[in-house]
């Protein structure tokens, strides 16, 4: 198991009638498979019930889907030339309730990040089709295909199920 450089700090849960502040963590958010599959999931929340926050660590090149991604989330935060203790810092000082991670244990992967516990709740999705082996993930969203019965035991997090891991974006 992975040793937390910082003990997880609790957050009290949002008072009534506030927004839960969901952010996604990723390198990706830019012409990649990654964006592709999730603009319109960034799009279709219920922005009643959630502020949607990206936290960008990959290039920000000035390309059609970034853009799109842009205008999607509520906040749109640069976050590539910050530390891993920064970058959490900075989702807490934002008090992100749900940081999910769209990366995962992929090329260019800042989990890292998630040991500094800048949430808390901390999921794992999309990225990375496995466990993350740690203890820094809470939950990891999964379908039956992704993590057959046989090996559910295997897995460090508590598994969320979805209908199907994969989403697709009806715009394309």
């Amino acid at each position: 198991r992975h040793c937390l450089p910082m003990p997880p700090q609790p957050r009290p849960n949002p008072p009534p009638g506030e927004r839960i502040r969901l952010a996604y963590l990723s390198r990706d958010f830019r012409s990649h498979p990654v964006a592709y599959l999730m603009a319109e999931v960034i799009e279709l929340h219920d922005r009643a019930r959630f502020e949607v926050l990206a936290l960008s660590y990959g290039p920000a090149p000035d390309d059609p889907m970034q853009q799109r991604l842009r205008r999607a989330f509520d906040r749109f935060l640069d976050v590539e030339a910050l530390s891993d203790a920064e970058i959490a810092e900075q989702a807490r000082a934002l008090g992100v309730d749900v940081l999910v991670d769209l990366t995962g244990l992929t090329d260019g992967s800042r989990t890292g990040i998630l040991g500094w516990r800048p949430a808390p709740v901390q999921m794992l999705y999309l990225g990375t089709l496995g466990t993350a082996g740690t203890s820094v993930v809470d939950y990891l969203l999964a379908d039956a295909t992704t993590v057959p019965q046989e090996a559910r035991a295997a897995y460090d997090e508590h598994l969320a199920w979805l209908p199907s891991y994969q989403p697709n974006d009806r715009r394309r």
